[in-house]
């Protein structure tokens, strides 16, 4: 029988970092919330220091975009949720710019703008993914499962073998 007697350390922010950027496009197995967490941090403060400098503010946020998606979905493989649910989130907010922009375009001076169809639906698919998006934030916080997953064995709990006591 397993147990799972032995916590594993926790992340510290200099190893977060330096286990996202080597596994920059990998999107399997499972990350703790440390991991990912010290990476949201790290990730937000390059942001906010080169957010000041012209050509490099613009880089540094799509140079991001890789590492913070395969963070992301190994800690929602973490939790035993589908990295998939990701792109569910992303897709509706996606949508909803589409169809708000083909309404500015389509009714530019008219005041009836907020009445469009258009703008209606796509405020409408908006909120789906902003409920998405809180979801998927609770999901985040949400402790390691002890026990191996479809996406591998727990990067927090060390599993011995030993007897029922």
């Amino acid at each position: 029988m397993q147990q799972f007697t032995n916590v594993a350390p926790q992340i510290s922010f200099g190893e977060a970092i330096k286990i996202c950027f080597n596994k920059y496009a990998d999107f399997k197995g499972r990350a703790r919330r440390s991991e990912y967490w010290w990476w949201q941090l790290f990730q937000f403060l390059v942001c906010l220091a080169t957010c000041w400098i012209p050509i490099v503010g613009q880089i540094v946020p799509i140079v991001f975009v890789l590492p913070n998606l395969s963070a992301a979905t190994r800690r929602l493989h973490d939790v035993g949720k589908s990295g998939w649910w990701i792109l569910a989130c992303y897709i509706p907010l996606i949508i909803a710019a589409i169809l708000i922009f083909v309404a500015i375009f389509e009714y530019k001076e008219d005041p009836a703008l907020v009445s469009s169809p258009y703008f209606i639906t796509g405020i409408i698919v908006y909120f789906i993914g902003l409920i998405l998006a809180i979801v998927l934030f609770v999901w985040t916080l949400f402790d390691s499962k002890p026990e191996e997953n479809q996406y591998g064995p727990s990067p927090k709990y060390i599993v011995t073998d030993g007897d029922k006591i």
